[in-house]
């Protein structure tokens, strides 16, 4: 069939378009949710994501805007949001650390929320209106209750892939899976989940070696069962400045890094860091998980290299299924050597 335009199958681009927001100050609601959302050189795109968050059919009671050092126009259009809602508090994220200031910059944001319940926000995303009404009627009984996003491009246009696919966990996406499992991989955006004020209180601070949302997951799960709800919640932008995700050509590949570059020795003992800190919870984790972890923990501190460490392999085995969803056998055997 000749490429002519009546042939073409046109795009599918979401409505953003959002009521222009009152000007007069508005109090803040009864809800117990609060945003955290995290700013770098945000100006893009980050009017239409506020808009989408003051449009919530269910209001945030407080959103605590962290900003990372931005040099565009972010503080001044946050300002002018401020100056309308009381609701709207800016604090600037005055951490010397080098390494992950991404996730510095929710800790910072979450750390100044002082409602019982916590949304995380990216500076480029839409939140769908009945996001956080929708995660707050399914959080009873729940450590952690997340839904699912969608992809849109730089553009606003649907991108044809889903998130879980285009972050590379659709084999093992459910909600309550085994706590050991966000060690090696993860299930839950940060985006797209609400968090109570006590499991964020035993996660800080958040690590460096892994990103916030998961291991605000793996802490959750270590601590009760964690929700999904299957639903989109979140437009989820992918474009070429993505701090974590990113487009990096005219498909839908994506890029996942800690953005820092850091050394084998580095790496190493962030490792230990994260294995330390899941420690603290081995009260929470069945007695075959236990074993693993405190053989792991062995393992990162010998320091071994090009070496099996065959106990570390005995110790995983029985619950090789629970840490690896696929070809589990063979990513125990590999995290059994530090190559």
């Amino acid at each position: 069939m000749p490429d002519t335009a009546a042939s073409r199958t046109p795009e599918t681009k979401v409505d953003q378009t959002q009521p222009e927001y009152r000007l007069s100050p508005v109090r803040a609601p009864d809800s117990d949710i609060g945003v955290a959302l995290a700013t770098f050189n945000s100006a893009r795109y980050l009017k239409q994501q506020i808009e989408s968050v003051l449009a919530q059919t269910l209001q945030p009671r407080q959103i605590v805007v962290s900003d990372d050092g931005s040099t565009d126009d972010t503080i001044e259009i946050i300002a002018s949001y401020a100056q309308r809602d009381e609701r709207i508090v800016i604090t600037r994220n005055g951490t010397h650390h080098t390494t992950n200031r991404i996730n510095r910059n929710f800790e910072n944001a979450a750390r100044h929320c002082t409602t019982r319940w916590i949304a995380f926000c990216d500076h480029d995303d839409v939140w769908l209106p009945q996001k956080l009404d929708l995660l707050y009627r399914n959080r009873n009984g729940a450590s952690l209750v997340y839904g699912r996003s969608q992809p849109i491009d730089e553009r606003g246009v649907i991108m044809p892939v889903r998130t879980e696919d285009l972050l590379g966990f659709t084999a093992h996406l459910s909600g309550n899976v085994p706590p050991l499992i966000f060690m090696h991989g993860n299930t839950v955006s940060g985006h797209a989940l609400l968090v109570p004020r006590e499991i964020l209180d035993q996660a800080f601070p958040f690590p460096c070696g892994m990103m916030y949302d998961q291991w605000i997951a793996l802490v959750a799960a270590c601590k009760g069962p964690i929700r999904f709800v299957d639903e989109t919640v979140v437009l989820h932008r992918v474009h070429e400045d993505n701090s974590v995700h990113r487009r990096i050509g005219p498909g839908t590949k994506s890029l996942h890094r800690i953005p820092e570059i850091i050394s084998r020795r580095e790496k190493l003992l962030l490792k230990q860091e994260i294995a330390d800190r899941v420690f603290d919870f081995r009260a929470d984790l069945t007695e075959k998980e236990r074993l693993f972890l405190n053989e792991y923990r062995s393992h990162l501190h010998r320091k071994s290299r090009y070496q099996i460490n065959w106990r570390l392999f005995l110790a995983g085995y029985g619950i090789r299924r629970r840490l690896y969803m696929k070809n589990s056998a063979w990513r125990l055997l590999k995290q059994s050597t530090l190559v």
